[in-house]
């Protein structure tokens, strides 16, 4: 367990602010690269990415009670993480979503980071014994479930998308 004012706990919550921001910033990007693909989707990540920057302040908050300091460091994102991120930069190609391939392909990166953030939030919840950390984070890992089933969902929408396009341009072929 983590006692609530120790350098695992510090640690914690400085690795707990770097991914909300680069979460934050991750969605914002896709955000904009959805725009002209899918306006509620795009709508929707920025959205996400608000919520992200939400929880980012709220983590702050939290670290400069328990610590009577101010984060001072930026905190490197966890290569795991980066992993995904890096998925984004991949698509080179075109910037903004042109296809349901690239859309699906932007969908199955965000879902991972999710997966990575939720897990990350439970094992924490697991191990501190900071009252006021554990409903955070305990909190935080229900908001990346949530986010797990809305990406899910799109994936599933863009999968039926790709499926109703290939049904009409074969209908058009034939007919």
């Amino acid at each position: 367990m983590i006692s609530p004012s120790s350098p695992q706990a510090r640690q914690a919550l400085q690795l707990a602010i770097a991914i909300e921001e680069n979460n934050a910033c991750w969605f914002h990007n896709c955000a904009i690269r959805f725009m002209t693909y899918d306006g509620e989707l795009s709508l929707l990540l920025e959205e996400l990415a608000s919520e992200e920057r939400a929880h980012k302040e709220e983590l702050l908050d939290l670290y400069e009670r328990n610590f009577a300091s101010q984060l001072a460091v930026d905190i490197a994102t966890p290569m795991e993480l980066q992993d995904y991120c890096r998925g984004l930069d991949a698509i080179r190609e075109h910037f903004f979503v042109i296809d349901a391939f690239m859309a699906q392909t932007l969908l199955e990166l965000a879902l991972g980071i999710e997966r990575y953030t939720h897990r990350f939030y439970l094992d924490l919840t697991a191990i501190t014994n900071n009252p006021e950390a554990r409903v955070i984070f305990s909190r935080m890992s229900l908001f990346e479930e949530e986010h797990e089933q809305l990406f899910e969902a799109r994936i599933e929408m863009e999968m039926l998308r790709q499926i109703d396009k290939g049904t009409q341009n074969q209908y058009s072929l034939t007919h």
